[in-house]
């Protein structure tokens, strides 16, 4: 498996984990992104800043991951939500943030210097997601938007079923 090339940064300052995200934060990189926030959630780390300082474009998939952190599970009521930060979001961001109504579950942060932490790769060997990782975390994130808020129902409700249809599809070599 080829390794990714442009992989989300992590550096832990305290009690916050910063997290630099790429240009792109697309469907590739939301499973790395659920990776690594499970993994250091299960660490006892609650607080994720995500530095999207050089991050032009975010898609649905990745943005519904990021929800699913910061809303408790239903069926676990035992479980907490993430503080979740988008620290120097653009225009773009906070448009598609608001579009699909989910600005209100995160905090955000503006500054004008750019994060001077030391980031490193969260491990040593970031591979590329399978299809059927991407297929599955792609699949979750948008029934996390469409609970989220009804509107986004109609938005998302032909991509759901297509994932639902491919999750059934063996792989082909």
């Amino acid at each position: 498996m080829p390794i990714i090339s442009n992989p989300i940064l992590v550096a832990i300052v305290g009690e916050r984990v910063f997290l630099k995200i790429p240009e792109r934060a697309n469907c590739l990189s939301s499973v790395e992104l659920d990776q690594i926030i499970t993994t250091l959630h299960r660490r006892g780390r609650e607080v994720f800043v995500l530095d999207l300082t050089q991050c032009t474009t975010m898609d649905s998939t990745f943005l519904g991951v990021l929800a699913g952190f910061v809303l408790p599970a239903d069926s676990n009521p035992k479980s907490t939500s993430l503080d979740i930060r988008l620290r120097n979001a653009n225009r773009r961001i906070t448009a598609l943030l608001e579009s699909l109504c989910v600005d209100h579950l995160f905090t955000y942060e503006r500054e004008s210097e750019p994060c001077t932490f030391v980031f490193e790769t969260f491990s040593m060997e970031i591979s590329e997601p399978t299809k059927t990782q991407v297929n599955v975390i792609s699949l979750k994130a948008h029934l996390q938007l469409m609970e989220i808020d009804p509107l986004n129902v109609p938005k998302f409700k032909d991509v759901t079923q297509f994932l639902r249809e491919e999750s059934k599809t063996p792989p082909t070599s």
